[in-house]
């Protein structure tokens, strides 16, 4: 072994024992620590108890408040909605207190984009979200459809969706086929058993079922 190699292998050594009672302290500290930490809760556990109870109290309490605010900031909302939504004109408003929400039927003359967009402003200021469904008022000949069977093509159902007719691809449901529909609404495309066409929405405007 060179000179060098002992010199540095020493060094290591050194090093080692340093490291040693370094950690050997600290072991013995965190301990006393740990001990001292355990002896004050023995001797003040009343106002150890006491003190973590009342945290978790005021915690509780200004946690409460805070829902509380925000539930009353979303009815306040709320009802600045309904009232504007009656001074637009519009019809079938109803609201869920308890989810936050409104809805309401008006008609396309009576508001424009802007007023729609300044509107989502205002309710996302307050804290709600807005989506706006546009829907299309059926023909004559499209009211006609919708009397017939509802695995005919061309019938539409009450949620004016239209069954475009029988695929090659086997459904989910016993015994039953695919069939396409189409949202007369928003013109998004799906497939639905047969059994189901009278009754299905639109997955995309509607929260139909994919």
């Amino acid at each position: 072994m060179t000179d060098e190699e002992m010199k540095c292998s020493y060094e290591h050594y050194k090093q080692w024992q340093i490291n040693k009672v370094r950690y050997r302290n600290e072991s013995i500290a965190y301990a006393l620590m740990f001990g001292a930490g355990v002896l004050f809760v023995i001797k003040n556990w009343q106002g150890v108890f006491f003190g973590i109870g009342f945290a978790l109290i005021i915690g509780a309490i200004c946690l409460l408040v805070r829902v509380l605010c925000k539930w009353n900031k979303k009815q306040q909302a709320l009802s600045d909605l309904k009232a504007m939504a009656e001074e637009m004109g519009a019809t079938d408003i109803q609201v869920d207190s308890e989810k936050g929400e409104i809805s309401f039927s008006v008609a396309s003359e009576s508001i424009d984009d802007s007023k729609i967009n300044d509107l989502g402003k205002k309710l996302s200021d307050k804290g709600l979200k807005m989506k706006v469904t546009r829907t299309k008022e059926p023909d004559e000949e499209n009211l006609k459809m919708s009397k017939g069977k509802s695995t005919e093509k061309g019938y539409i159902n009450k949620n004016n969706q239209r069954n475009n007719g029988l695929t090659p691809h086997e459904g989910t449901d016993n015994n039953q086929y695919f069939y396409e529909m189409e949202c007369l609404n928003c013109g998004h495309k799906y497939f639905a058993n047969g059994s189901d066409i009278w009754q299905r929405k639109c997955p995309n405007c509607q929260g139909g079922r994919p």
